[in-house]
């Protein structure tokens, strides 16, 4: 008599546990990861421990669920027809733990990468870069996600190795830093004026005094009318009115045009310009004939330009400009030594929008100039010359006058379109040997 009640207790019991599991999997089928979004989860979980946690949703769900001894750990947390995989997210993921489904069953262990099981439950994916290079994104993302990631120069890749949902949080990390950089195309002018020119174009750097002048020729303007941001000796002014003076000083010899090049860069990358020449001389060291030993010297002198823009949010260019203008001053010494060079040079980052002309100005420098003037036949005759010819000596000041035009080229636009600079019925190309 008292075996039977046990028999209908055990026949309950597997009634119960049969209608348990009816809602959960297939008894003996592998589902497709698709499939477990399928399945739903309803459960509240208070102080209760992890593992309790994760055998009552493998119950509900009929999903075999495998912690290594890791995980440990209580949680607090309401599901209601949540879909499997989130509820293992919400579940897992707050007490640094991940899953990962190993065609049958779910593996949970820490994401940590001194977890024995981390090889096991961390995959691996490869991000190839469109736009930036991957050593800068690598070095842009935050710590947590830099470890967990290595750059492949040679193919401008990242390999990222994580769980699979941080594997996916910082591909898209990733993903928003390969955005296409700004192009811009960098014209500049660069132009040496004497000092009459500057009286005839109204420049006047010491405008800290009270008398002021302008830009335009033979009508006096307070600076502050063309200059829309004076910061030291650079300012941002509208060219158009300056290269026509400028082309009738150039016409009267007053001005020189010292280089008039225009380049395309990338924005963040630096762009650097040579316009003049190279020299080559021959230095020799040693006593005697057997021990001299002979080199070759390169000395350039021209105009160098080195450029640095970056675009901000608003369309503002930040600039970083070099520019340098040297000269040859006097030629090598007979005894091996190099001749002088005169540099003018200066550096500064401004602020300017997108097709505004900056200005460096200031670079002065001094010279002395030796003028001789002869009578033909009789001034080159032996002694008696010096009595039919004069010389005649005196210093001569010339300005550098450096402009910088930035345009931020739009998708589809030309890098090659005309520049302002350079606009035909201003300023024709004129050059200076």
């Amino acid at each position: 008599m008292g075996y039977m009640p046990k028999a209908r207790f055990a026949l309950v019991v597997l009634t119960l546990l049969s209608l348990v599991a009816g809602g959960g999997a297939t008894e003996g089928a592998v589902l497709d990861p698709e499939e477990l979004y399928e399945l739903r989860v309803d459960n509240i979980f208070f102080d209760t421990f992890i593992r309790d946690a994760l055998a009552d949703i493998s119950l509900q769900t009929g999903v075999p669920i495998v912690a290594d001894t890791t995980v440990t750990g209580f949680v607090t947390l309401e599901l209601v027809d949540v879909p499997l995989p989130v509820a293992l997210e919400q579940l897992l993921w707050p007490a640094g733990y991940t899953f990962r489904w190993m065609d049958g069953y779910y593996l949970v262990g820490s994401a940590d990468q001194q977890s024995p099981l981390y090889h096991v439950l961390s995959v691996s994916r490869r991000v190839k870069l469109e736009h930036a290079v991957a050593e800068e994104v690598r070095q842009a993302l935050p710590q947590a996600f830099r470890d967990r990631t290595q750059a492949d120069p040679a193919t401008n890749s990242l390999v990222v190795t994580a769980a699979e949902g941080v594997v996916e949080r910082i591909v898209e990390e990733i993903r928003r830093l390969d955005q296409p950089p700004y192009q811009l195309r960098i014209d500049a002018l660069v132009t040496e004026i004497n000092s009459h020119g500057r009286r005839t174009l109204g420049l006047d750097w010491s405008w800290l005094d009270d008398q002021r002048r302008g830009i335009g020729k033979g009508s006096p303007a307070d600076i502050g009318n063309l200059a829309g941001n004076v910061l030291g000796l650079s300012f941002v002014l509208d060219m158009r009115d300056f290269l026509i003076n400028l082309r009738h000083a150039v016409e009267q010899g007053d001005a020189t045009i010292r280089a008039n090049p225009s380049v395309v860069t990338l924005e963040g990358k630096p762009a650097s310009l040579f316009v003049g020449n190279v020299t080559y001389y021959v230095m020799s060291a040693g006593e005697g004939a057997q021990t001299t030993i002979s080199r070759l010297e390169a000395i350039e002198a021209g105009v160098t330009l080195e450029i640095l823009a970056r675009v901000s949010d608003d369309g503002v260019i930040v600039l970083e400009v070099a520019p340098s203008v040297s000269d040859v001053q006097g030629s090598a010494i007979q005894d091996g030594t190099l001749p002088v060079i005169g540099r003018r040079q200066v550096k500064t980052t401004v602020r300017v929008r997108d097709g505004e002309t900056l200005a460096l100005g200031g670079l002065l420098q001094q010279r002395e100039v030796e003028q001789r003037t002869r009578v033909p036949i009789l001034g080159d005759l032996p002694i008696f010359g010096r009595l039919f010819s004069s010389t005649r000596r005196s210093q001569e000041e010339t300005e550098v006058l450096v402009f910088i035009t930035p345009h931020i080229l739009r998708d589809g636009e030309a890098a090659t379109q005309t520049a302002m600079l350079t606009t035909p019925e201003l300023l024709p190309a004129y050059w200076s040997n």
